[in-house]
Parts: C-alpha cells; sequence; structure tokens
C-alpha cells in the first residue's frame, strides 16, 4: 500500500519511505505533480467512502460531464451496466452511492476507471477482498490500455500479469516475470477459481451447499490435456526456448524414471552458429560415410530446421542390476520429458531419429564414448502457424490390438 500511494503521488524522496517515483526516466515537473484536472495516477483504495448523497446515475453522470464526453447519460448507463457485470450484488442506478457496499462501491470504481478516466495509470489495493470478478475486473482494465498496479496476495491476479513486483521490508526486493509454465498452472487455478465462485453466488442467493461441487476433472486438467493431444510439429520457427527456460527442459529430464538414480543421460545442444556446427559434423560423416550427392548436401541443412537442436545421448553406467538396456529407455524417457516440458513452455518438437543415430563416425565427430548411444534428435522451436493449427486429438477408445489385460 505505501508503494501505491507513493506512485499516486509520484513521491520525489518526500514520503516517508524516501521514495523517488520517474516518469519516462526522469522526474516529473511539479505542474504534472499537482494537476487536478490531468493526473497520471488513479487510485482505488480499500477505504472508500462517498461524501455526496447523489444516486449512482446523478454521480457518474457528473463525472462524464466533467470529462466532456458526448452524451454524458449514455456514457454513465454504460459505466453502471459494466459494474453490475463485475459485482456479485447488482444495484439499481436510483440508488444512493452511500448505500452501495463494499464491493459494489469496488465495482463502480473500477468501471468509472476503466471507461471514464483519463488517467493512464490505475492503483488497485487487494482486489480480492471486494466481492468483484477480479478476471473480468483485469481485463476489462487493460482493454481499456492502461497500466494496472495491484496490490495482492491472489495467485490468479498475480499470475495474470505480466510482471510482479515483489516487495520486501518496504522495498522493492525483485521483479518477477510471469513465465509460460507459470501461466499454464493459472489455467488450473482459474478452473478452481471458477467453481469457488460459483458457491458464492449461491450462498448469496441463499442456497444450500450440499450437492457434490463439480471440482475440475481430469477433462479439465491442461496437463492431461497436453499429454493426450501430443503431437510432433515438424516445421519450426523461432524463437526457441531461451537460457533460462532451457534449464526447465533440463530440470524436466532429470524427473524421467531412473531406476538407481545413475542418470544414464547426457545432452548436446545447438543454436545459432552451434546449428552450423552441426550441420558440417553431419555432412563429414555422410562423406564418410559414403552417402549420396544428394543426401550429403541434405546432411548440412538438416539442423537448420528449428531454432534449437538436442542431441540426447544414452551414457549407461556399470551397475549389477540395472542393465545397458534399461539405461537406454531412461535415456529415451528424458527426451519425451524435455518435449512436454516444452510444450507446457508454448513451444513444440519432433524428436527425429535416423541413420546418424546409429553411425559410429558421426559420433566420433561429436565426442562420444564407446559405449554411448544417441537416442534421438530433439528439434525445438515455436510451431508453424498452420502446422500448430492441426491439433491432435484426445484417444477416445485403445485401438484395436493395443491392449490386452491377463
Amino acid at each position: 500500500s505505501r508503494l501505491l500511494a507513493d506512485i499516486e503521488c509520484l513521491a520525489q524522496a518526500d514520503t516517508p519511505t524516501g521514495r523517488q517515483v520517474l516518469v519516462d526516466g526522469a522526474a516529473p515537473d511539479a505542474e504534472v505533480r499537482d494537476a487536478l484536472d490531468r493526473k497520471l495516477v488513479a487510485q482505488l483504495s480499500q477505504n472508500m467512502n462517498f461524501v455526496v448523497d447523489l444516486t449512482v446515475r446523478d454521480f457518474i453522470t457528473m463525472h462524464a460531464r466533467c470529462r466532456m464526453v458526448d452524451a454524458p447519460e449514455e456514457k454513465a448507463a454504460e459505466v453502471i451496466a459494466c459494474a453490475n457485470e463485475l459485482t456479485g450484488e447488482k444495484f439499481s442506478p436510483e440508488v444512493s452511492v452511500t448505500q452501495l457496499s463494499g464491493g459494489q462501491t469496488r465495482a463502480l470504481m473500477i468501471a468509472d476507471a476503466a471507461l471514464l478516466s483519463a488517467s493512464p495509470v490505475v492503483l488497485i489495493d487487494e482486489i480480492e477482498n471486494a466481492g468483484v470478478d477480479r478476471k473480468r475486473a483485469l481485463d476489462l482494465l487493460v482493454s481499456g490500455e492502461k497500466i494496472v498496479l495491484i496490490s495482492t496476495h491472489d495467485p490468479l491476479l498475480a499470475l495474470r500479469g505480466q510482471r510482479r513486483i515483489v516487495i520486501r521490508n518496504g522495498g522493492i526486493a525483485e521483479v518477477l516475470t510471469t513465465t509460460e509454465a507459470e501461466r499454464a498452472n493459472l489455467a488450473s487455478i482459474e478452473a478452481i477459481d471458477g467453481v469457488v465462485m460459483q458457491v458464492r453466488e449461491r450462498l448469496r442467493q441463499g442456497q444450500r451447499i450440499d450437492a457434490p461441487l463439480a471440482w475440475p476433472t481430469t477433462n479439465d486438467n491442461p496437463a492431461l490435456a497436453a499429454l493426450l493431444t501430443r503431437r510432433s510439429h515438424h516445421t519450426l520457427r523461432a524463437p526457441g526456448p531461451t537460457d533460462d527456460e532451457f534449464a526447465l527442459l533440463l530440470a524436466a529430464a532429470q524427473r524421467t524414471p531412473d531406476f538407481g538414480a545413475l542418470q544414464p543421460y547426457r545432452f548436446l545442444a545447438a543454436r545459432g552458429a552451434g546449428l552450423d556446427r552441426l550441420g558440417q559434423a553431419m555432412q563429414r560423416a555422410a562423406i564418410a560415410a559414403g552417402k549420396s550427392e544428394r543426401a550429403i548436401a541434405r546432411t548440412l541443412t538438416m539442423p537448420q530446421r528449428a531454432p534449437l537442436v538436442v542431441v540426447v545421448v544414452a551414457s549407461p553406467k556399470q551397475h549389477p542390476n540395472v542393465p545397458a538396456f534399461d539405461q537406454q529407455l531412461c535415456a529415451g524417457g528424458a527426451v519425451l520429458m524435455m518435449q512436454m516440458a516444452a510444450r507446457a513452455l508454448g513451444y513444440s518438437g519432433v524428436w527425429r531419429s535416423g541413420w546418424l543415430m546409429y553411425d559410429r563416425g558421426f559420433h566420433a565427430e561429436l565426442g562420444l564414448a564407446e559405449h554411448e548411444q544417441i537416442v534421438g534428435f530433439l528439434y525445438l522451436g515455436t510451431p508453424d502457424e498452420e502446422d500448430a493449427a492441426h491439433t491432435a486429438a484426445a484417444p477416445a477408445a485403445p485401438a484395436a490390438g493395443l491392449l490386452r489385460w491377463l
């Protein structure tokens, strides 16, 4: 709340925190800070009280006229209708503003800020406690091209933002950018929140909550949906996973079933100039193997089919209870884990094989040991829009001959 207050007044080291707020990298002029008719920042605090005994219609119409908008009565009606979509308790335009509940007041001011306020920055304090449809409220403000800062502990709100500021001991400790993995989790949070919102509405209507709740099932589970609709995308373009995202792929690979915790695999990754070097190694192997001129020419550009290529190598360890074949299966599982993690981050890929997987000359080009074996080339990137539009349907039932119970 103190940070929001500093932003609202464009603090210049003249508040208890000593914080200075810059606008476009510079301290704002005093005229900008003190202007009442063109404030840069509008703040909606938890404690809002009206001091005029006007109806909602009269109050919002008066604001519309102050803003000199065309057809102020129509704009006021739009604001009130919008507010009633945000709050769980509908209110009449003829009710006095002093009789509105906290949630109704907050909804009205959010609609007003989105549709009438000229301030480009909107600050909101603890919207989750106001009985307001938070998702719809945030969408409304953002659609109005507002910069929205919300003080919140609500994961639904926090993960819907592009960034979040971490406050510790009154100061800014960190600025986090929302990742694709977090947005994937957001889908599950929204599904759960939808059930809670339905329960809240039934409580408002005086109904009992004794019927079984329709909590999200596997059909609503984005993780399961991703598994059931997985498919390869052969046409991949930039961007590919960043360094931070690739670190997540490696972490996912290490969660593959690994009896004995031997980690019998390693990865050779290529992007940028590394793709050229990988293609050159493939071409030298093709020449040494006596491949056709066409195949030799093709190998040089094969890695260019994606912005990131990972060569996954099975590197079995000596173990009395875990044969080499089991360890190769473990390495193969690591390929799939990486591919699924890439999908969770918004990318796609294709697991390629081919003669180079087994060619000892190519193995030597990459520095593989005699006991090591390539189990796949994982191509990763962003699927072409047309290719991405063709999503595999989830299988309805096992195909004939696929399953036999013992």
